[in-house]
């Protein structure tokens, strides 16, 4: 049997690296079908696949790129010198953000409950971040989002008209007070999308607003071009995401972080990478 160590989850933390079969195909298809798959699992760079060659370094964010293309290009319909501001700093919002920035936002806000995203996105994408006050105990939510949304207002000298008003709201977090909340930061006649699993949304409030409210299901035709483009030519950062990266043997490390939300020496974790058995994650 060739060399073929595979990462098998037996229980809840109980996992263990056994030897598996390699998949095998008759027709040339489905030869390049299997490579294609081997290839993606290994963290290949959309670039090197481009021009041949076969290097991990980055085609496994092409997908939430293209997420983030659909959502903000496609359904949101950014425009250069507008505004934007997307709930929830993990990977999907993060490439939301940079793709607004690519596209010519004059304003990009990042909202999101862990304080060390705020930080990294400040000086990933964003031109201003909003870290939520804690909730009150024995509020509804939509008490809260009332509260977080003035806030929010007051803090950042959000309107509702004008120059200061927010064009384009989106939700990567799928929490309904960040839904709720956006509805109510976005302008009078803007638009909300929701990029992630919907919640209930404040429905009146909406109509009352004449909002656009869209929901984002993954990626659609061109989306993968674009979002490849963007990478090639520079105006799309994918790699600053990766915030971790584990040999294939220590899966069962980055799984463990990946709970956590952080790594022993206190960093949060952004987008935890596992390389293929046959990458040495200090050529990656």
């Amino acid at each position: 049997m060739s060399d073929n160590p595979s990462f098998v989850l037996k229980d809840i933390l109980d996992v263990e690296i056994q030897q598996k079969p390699v998949p095998e195909s008759e027709s040339t298809k489905g030869q390049i079908h299997a490579r294609l798959l081997i290839v993606l699992s290994c963290e290949v760079d959309a670039n090197e696949i481009i021009s041949g060659k076969y290097r991990a370094t980055g085609c496994y964010r092409m997908e939430p790129l293209s997420v983030a293309v659909h959502a903000v290009s496609n359904l949101g319909a950014l425009l250069s010198n507008q505004s934007v501001a997307v709930f929830g700093c993990g990977p999907v919002g993060l490439l939301c953000m940079a793709l607004a920035k690519a596209l010519g936002a004059s304003r990009i806000i990042a909202e999101d409950i862990i304080p060390d995203r705020l930080e990294f996105v400040k000086t990933y994408a964003v031109t201003d971040t909003f870290l939520p006050p804690s909730m009150d105990k024995g509020a509804s939510g939509v008490a809260f989002s009332i509260r977080n949304a003035q806030e929010m207002k007051e803090k950042l000298g959000i309107a509702e008209h004008g120059p200061r008003a927010i064009d384009l709201v989106l939700n990567a977090s799928g929490a309904e007070a960040s839904i709720q909340t956006g509805i109510r930061i976005a302008k009078s006649g803007g638009t909300f999308v929701q990029v992630t699993a919907m919640s209930p949304l404040t429905c009146l409030l909406s109509l009352c607003k004449e909002l656009v409210v869209r929901g984002s299901l993954r990626y659609g035709p061109g989306d993968y071009p674009l979002a490849i483009a963007l990478v090639a030519s520079g105006k799309v950062d994918v790699k600053s995401l990766v915030s971790h990266r584990f040999p294939f043997r220590q899966a069962c490390e980055a799984f463990e972080i990946t709970r956590i939300g952080k790594s022993p020496d206190g960093k949060g974790i952004i987008k935890v990478m596992i390389s293929g058995p046959d990458v040495d994650i200090n050529e990656v």
